[in-house]
């Protein structure tokens, strides 16, 4: 190896284990999102996000009721419009919340080129390269910090957010799988 190879971090060529070759799809991203450990702290963030979205939906109805109020009077004891303008504020403000923001978010992996397509696993004694794009990465075991399996994917955490990510279509059948988690769980310590 030359000492370019070497200061890039390129691993030596040693037996291969695995050699896994799949396509990394936007929907493979979204099931990565779901395994991301969240600490407490971002978790009262999002309660306290979502308790703001019915609090801003509730103020935001009420003042367009007090706007409209005076020229509808004689509907306001009769209909409960008011009511029904702040229902109709807060289900909007969830609706971009809970829909239009996630298929936004969804979306935006389809503009990551670097990260989808063809991908090249190859696991070995020393770690794990991912090739995507022509861009390789190379982590070292010691480097992974958790492994979480799914129905559908396997992923090795190199931090809390960031993981290699391998559909378990990739694998030949289940035993290959249970296999290459049985050689990351032991090479991991």
């Amino acid at each position: 190896m030359s000492a370019p190879e070497e200061a890039a971090g390129t691993p030596a060529a040693g037996p291969t284990h695995f050699d896994l070759r799949y396509r990394l799809e936007p929907g493979d991203y979204a099931a990565a999102v779901r395994l991301i450990a969240y600490t407490p702290f971002e978790r009262l963030t999002l309660v306290l996000c979502t308790i703001g979205l019915i609090t801003t939906g509730a103020l935001l109805g009420t003042l367009l009721w007090f706007g409209v109020e005076a020229q509808l009077v004689p509907l306001s004891r009769k209909t409960g419009l008011g009511l029904s303008i702040s229902v109709a504020v807060t289900a909007l403000l969830y609706l971009y919340y809970f829909v239009l923001w996630p298929a936004e978010f969804r979306s935006s992996f389809r503009q990551l080129p670097g990260a989808l397509g063809e991908s090249r696993l190859v696991a070995d004694d020393k770690g794990v390269t991912q090739t995507v794009a022509d861009i390789e990465v190379f982590a070292s075991w010691i480097a992974i910090r958790r492994i979480e399996e799914t129905s559908t994917h396997v992923a090795l955490f190199l931090t809390r957010t960031t993981s290699f990510l391998i559909p378990k279509k990739s694998f030949g059948d289940a035993a290959q799988a249970q296999r290459f988690l049985a050689l990351a769980r032991a090479s991991k310590v």
